[in-house]
């Protein structure tokens, strides 16, 4: 494994240590499904996705087939250190379903990504 590869796998597990168990319960708050804050979750972590696979393929030379696990693993850990300084804060939680709606931006993304590819 090249170097390049260890930053968003080392990124991914610092989010990952630096979480807690959730102190309350999501389910206490009326944390929609269908809300402005889901959309702003999943544009985000598309954007995100779409742009380090960009950066990480043109300005940094790597191959699209490597680039991809970068840019989802950094896309995902961005998302739960969002979560985790939510949940930090006062009255804060850790939001699954906001989690969810990055894993569906990050789906989208890779999809877009995918269907790039072209066999050589």
């Amino acid at each position: 494994m090249r170097p390049k590869f260890y930053f968003p796998i080392f990124l991914c597990l610092v989010s990952i240590g630096i979480s807690e168990p959730a102190k309350i319960d999501s389910a206490q708050y009326k944390d929609k499904w269908l809300a402005f804050d889901k959309v702003q979750h999943f544009t985000f972590s598309f954007l995100w996705t779409l742009s380090s696979q960009y950066i990480l393929v043109n300005n940094m030379n790597m191959y699209e087939q490597d680039a991809l696990p970068c840019s989802i693993i950094s896309s995902l850990s961005a998302g739960i250190i969002k979560e985790t300084y939510d949940m930090k804060r006062p009255n804060g939680y850790f939001s699954h379903k906001d989690m969810v709606a990055n894993v569906f931006g990050v789906l989208l993304a890779f999809l877009t990504i995918n269907e790039n590819f072209s066999p050589n």
